[in-house]
């Protein structure tokens, strides 16, 4: 495998003209198609870097950086794993990457949107990088207007020592402010205790194209519901804490803020 900055070793062609962007543009959201996208970082004295399969012939994954140098902060301008080599590491290897190449610059700090359903972004930004999450309600989706949980995002280097530990994670599980039957989410606020120190929020395996197949198929509350849900936490006082996985079920941890 090899990692090629794209802008800086004048690659640009290595991206323009690959042949199959349904493996690695498919699920980034860009507000641009690829090749535009890569211009649009490219004008805006950005890099974009690319892991490179050893023959040259497939891109494994690739990550966008536009620094803000006197704001010592950089957005996160897109990152995505090809979908034929995911949970293979690749995506922390392009955030390492990226933040190596982001630390020569006096920058330790990205900033970008995601959505928390997407359980592979949480996993890889809390989990895994220890981001922290904060909680946008002002988004949905054209043109029924869905209700899209979104999340502005913060990711800073070094990481710190943080570790979260949970006593006893089935309770804190069976006691999730959503329960799931499939892809179907329930959500009841009536008797929710907005006293309690902590709140935790169990999500399924989640991903871009699963949530648009459940809207295809008229299950709109796969995100319908989960906002609700945060919005009840952001309202009544909670921040995001911490993301955690458990015998293959994920969940949040959300904290009451101090007064």
């Amino acid at each position: 495998m090899k990692t090629i900055y794209l802008i800086h070793e004048q690659q640009d062609l290595l991206w323009n003209n690959y042949g199959n962007f349904e493996e690695v543009f498919a699920e980034v959201g860009a507000p641009f198609p690829p090749k535009e996208h890569l211009e649009h970082i490219k004008s805006n004295g950005g890099e974009k870097i690319v892991l490179l399969s050893d023959d040259d012939s497939e891109i494994l994954g690739w990550i966008g950086i536009v620094p803000e140098p006197d704001k010592k902060i950089a957005e996160l301008a897109g990152i995505e794993v090809n979908s034929n080599y995911r949970n293979k590491g690749y995506g922390k290897k392009l955030i390492t990457e990226a933040q190596k190449w982001l630390s020569e610059k006096g920058i330790s700090k990205f900033k970008f949107q995601t959505s928390p359903l997407f359980t592979s972004n949480s996993l890889l930004y809390v989990k895994a990088f220890q981001s922290a999450y904060k909680w946008n309600n002002q988004n949905a989706l054209p043109p029924d207007n869905i209700p899209w949980p979104v999340v502005d995002c913060e990711m800073e280097w070094p990481l710190s020592k943080r570790k979260i530990k949970i006593k006893d994670i089935e309770k804190a599980l069976e006691r999730s402010i959503i329960t799931w039957t499939g892809l179907h989410p329930k959500f009841d606020d009536e008797g929710l205790n907005s006293a309690k120190q902590y709140q935790t929020l169990e999500i399924p395996f989640l991903s871009l194209p699963t949530v648009f197949e459940e809207f295809r198929n008229g299950n709109f509350d796969v995100a319908k519901i989960p906002f609700s849900a945060f919005e009840w936490l952001s309202n009544n006082g909670y921040h995001f804490l911490d993301f955690q996985e458990y015998d293959e079920r994920y969940f949040y941890v959300f904290r009451k803020n101090k007064k």
